[in-house]
């Protein structure tokens, strides 16, 4: 689940030319989730799976916080690349 969760994830970071994850605003991720067409039960777990990507980048001091709580995130050198990986190992 996370595994195609990270490849989606990093193919509209790369799209979008973004290299850290403090690139990321709410509206990319509005965006993001917008672009899924996927039916409503389908569409929230993703969501979940979302929320938990960036509350773990969160916990792990790569964000100070995720791009839904405020338009603009600062990075604790946390790349898009490092957290999708992290994220699919789990």
């Amino acid at each position: 689940k996370y595994r195609t969760f990270a490849k989606q994830f990093m193919g509209f970071a790369e799209s979008r030319g973004y290299v850290m994850l403090d690139q990321f605003t709410s509206g990319d991720i509005d965006v993001f989730y917008g672009n899924w067409s996927l039916g409503a039960r389908a569409k929230g777990k993703r969501l979940g799976t979302l929320r938990a990507f960036f509350r773990f980048c969160t916990n792990r001091k790569w964000l100070i916080e995720w791009p839904a709580q405020r338009d603009l995130v600062r990075s604790f050198g946390g790349s898009i690349e490092v957290g999708a990986r992290a994220l699919a190992k789990a």
